[in-house]
């Protein structure tokens, strides 16, 4: 039996110069769109502070109208900053309120004003109302809550961030 002999011809592969500035075309786009990723990171104020209140005595309390924090508030790190207080009554035994107050937050790269809202048990809703430096673009809310131990006479905040954008 004899075989048939076939008649076509064989081509052999190449690379259409097209094609080569397609495959730089998209390792360009995938390492900015990988660059523009790194440089967007979210901010997050979980953490938590603290401080201590001491202003004019009174006969049912005192009076305060700010009082310095230090502690440690997630992405800013380690901080330092004070409470500025819209009631500046404290009554004698009870935690400051913090309902309408302001604070500010600061570390070597940058600063933080967060605005408080109103509390329910002495749960109170935050905004990030301003940033410098390096957390200018910083925004979000969340939500903090104030006590106090009888080992210390310090008053602990804890933040946590329910909302967070990119910076």
């Amino acid at each position: 039996m004899e075989v048939p002999m076939l008649k076509s011809k064989r081509h052999l592969a190449h690379f259409d110069a097209l094609e080569h500035k397609l495959l730089l075309s998209e390792v360009i786009a995938h390492a900015v769109t990988t660059r523009h990723h790194d440089l967007a990171k979210r901010f997050v104020l979980t953490g938590s502070i603290s401080g201590l209140p001491s202003g004019n005595p009174g006969v049912a309390g005192y009076t305060e109208t700010s009082f310095p924090i230090s502690g440690h508030a997630g992405s800013m790190g380690t901080v330092t900053g004070s409470f500025k207080l819209a009631n500046s009554f404290i009554p004698i035994g009870k935690l400051p309120n913090l309902a309408g107050a302001s604070l500010s937050l600061a570390n070597t790269k940058g600063t933080v004003e967060l605005s408080i809202g109103q509390a329910k048990d002495h749960k109170y809703k935050f905004s990030i109302i301003s940033g410098t430096h390096k957390f200018a673009k910083a925004s979000g809310s969340g939500t903090m809550t104030i006590s106090s131990t009888r080992s210390s006479l310090d008053l602990v905040v804890k933040l946590k961030s329910t909302l967070t954008e990119k910076t």
